[in-house]
């Protein structure tokens, strides 16, 4: 990795060096194409230090696979918001009634506001802090998951809505577990 990329005159200068410079200073550095203000590193880790390196290093290992984390933690919530939706309208048909309406409309919003909030706020934090680490299996176990509770529900004799509420209320769960995991993951790198 080259160490010397920005020049003022003849002088080559490093990353940690123009990280340093006053903003005045920098205005009469010519940069790259590549430049960017807000990967120089801080002071501590120049690219020849080995905490730098160690760091480098570590990342390396981290599973890498061609599905990011954060498109399938959308999708799964997508997929759980949806579930939540239409469990809400179905619970309020069977239900009947004024009462089985409201039911029904207070749970179909109440899978819209998972459905649009998660994707929402989940997916910027997924997409800032985790977009890094790869774990498209994980998906597959939050889907048995809520597969597996749909089924127990179903052998206890719970109405479809019920079915579909409890199935996206598993891969919600599921889904939030593995963020919080991921999150945990990726501060000890």
């Amino acid at each position: 990795m080259p160490t010397k990329e920005r020049q003022v005159g003849n002088r080559s200068l490093s990353k940690a060096e123009v990280a340093l410079l006053r903003p005045d200073q920098r205005k009469n550095l010519s940069f790259p194409p590549i430049y960017r203000p807000s990967k120089i590193l801080p002071f501590p880790f120049s690219a020849q230090s080995k905490s730098y390196q160690e760091i480098t290093k570590r990342q390396a290992r981290i599973p890498r696979s061609k599905v990011p984390f954060s498109w399938i933690l959308n999708k799964m919530f997508l997929v759980s918001g949806l579930l939540l939706l239409a469990g809400g309208l179905i619970t309020g048909i069977s239900l009947g009634g004024i009462s089985g309406l409201i039911t029904g409309l207070l749970l179909a919003v109440a899978g819209l506001v998972i459905l649009l909030g998660t994707m929402l706020l989940l997916g910027f934090i997924v997409s800032s802090a985790m977009d890094s680490l790869r774990y498209p299996s994980l998906s597959f176990a939050a889907l048995i998951i809520g597969a597996l509770a749909a089924l127990v529900w179903l052998i206890i004799g719970i109405t479809p809505g019920y079915i579909l509420l409890i199935a996206g209320l598993s891969i919600t769960i599921a889904g939030l577990l593995l963020a919080i995991g991921s999150v945990i993951k990726s501060k000890t790198f």
